[in-house]
C-alpha cells in the first residue's frame, strides 16, 4: 500500500487526546508534524519528550 503521508507536512491544532493520537500516528507515517496548542511549551513538554524519544 502506497503512502501518501510520508514527508508531508502536517498541522495539528490541539493536544488533547484526538491532536496527541494524530501526532503520534501520522510520525509512524513518517509525516512531518507540526502542533499548535493554547499552552506553552513548559507545560507540554511531558508530552513532547515522548514524542522526541519515540522518534530516535
Amino acid at each position: 500500500m502506497k503512502n501518501d503521508i510520508e514527508n508531508k507536512k502536517v498541522l495539528i491544532v490541539g493536544m488533547g487526546k484526538s491532536g496527541v493520537a494524530a501526532t503520534q500516528a501520522l510520525l509512524r507515517l513518517g509525516a512531518k508534524v507540526y502542533v499548535q496548542d493554547s499552552k506553552s511549551v513548559s507545560d507540554m513538554e511531558p508530552q513532547l519528550v515522548n514524542f522526541y524519544s519515540a522518534e530516535m
